[in-house]
């Protein structure tokens, strides 16, 4: 018989909005650490300028095992 462990991997950390400018290749950070992706996502939207071309929302591992993963990405217009 043959045991199998089930390893749930649920690592803490934040949400990290970022905005990008045409022609740019650089993220700027526009909010703070949020406990929701939407929420992170939704502030850098609301804080986005003419000049702005993408937002996305960053997941930041608080352990420092890992390195931010996008979570989410707009196109704006």
């Amino acid at each position: 018989m043959n045991a199998t462990v089930v390893h749930i991997h649920s690592p803490a950390g934040h949400y990290i909005g970022q905005l990008r400018s045409r022609g740019c290749r650089h993220w700027r950070n526009v909010s703070t650490s949020h406990t929701s992706s939407n929420i992170a996502l939704s502030l850098a939207i609301k804080k986005a300028e003419y000049s702005h071309n993408r937002a996305r929302t960053l997941f930041v591992d608080d352990s420092g095992w890992y390195g931010p993963v996008v979570i989410a990405e707009a196109k704006l217009k």
